[in-house]
């Protein structure tokens, strides 16, 4: 492992008459890579994860969706999955005409953030004192599974009325039937 970084911090403590006050800036930028992970020699260099960064997920790539047209000439998921038109539709990266494992790469970013940030504001007058903490971190990628993205069960609906329908044939988001969620998932990260 390899990590590397770089902090810094700005810390400015005043007053002005009987009111004194500080305020604190930090800011962290980081990365890591693996430089050796003992695994089998992948049977192509994508499925590699030496030289990524630790929990770096590893997705299909989004080639849009099924239709009428492309679903005879375009590769289906192994498992016996049926594939319908606005479903999603991904890249045969080692072009055998299935999707399988074999055509996950990386996608996304980590779920370790690289960047944190911060801002401390504070200050007294007499016996009276307060300090705000804003904070945050940028750089990482998530995945929402479960009810958090299933069709009209959660806060993301507005999301789905955008989904593929034959008549609109929208390029937001797969029609509203059950599809395989590790497949639905790279989706989301692309």
């Amino acid at each position: 492992m390899r990590y590397r970084g770089l902090e810094l911090e700005l810390n400015v403590n005043n007053n002005i008459g009987a009111f004194n006050y500080n305020i604190k800036g930090m800011l962290t930028y980081f990365k890591n890579k693996i430089l050796f992970q003992d695994e089998p020699a992948p049977a192509f260099p994508w499925l590699r994860l030496t030289g990524q960064q630790i929990n770096q997920p590893l997705g299909y790539l989004y080639d849009g969706f099924y239709t009428e047209e492309n679903i005879a000439d375009s590769p289906k998921p192994s498992g016996g999955y049926q594939v319908q038109p606005g479903d999603l539709r991904y890249k045969d990266l080692n072009g055998d005409g299935i999707i399988d494992d074999y055509d996950r790469t990386v996608i996304g970013r980590p779920d370790i953030p690289n960047t944190s940030f911060g801002l401390t504001l504070g200050g007294s007058y007499k016996s009276f004192s307060f300090n705000v903490l804003l904070q945050g971190t940028t750089d990482y990628s998530f995945s929402i599974r479960g009810s958090g993205i299933e069709p009209f069960h959660s806060q993301f609906q507005p999301i789905h009325l955008q989904r593929w329908t034959p008549e609109t044939a929208a390029d937001h988001q797969p029609h509203d039937h059950q599809q395989p969620l590790d497949l639905y998932v790279g989706f989301l990260a692309d």
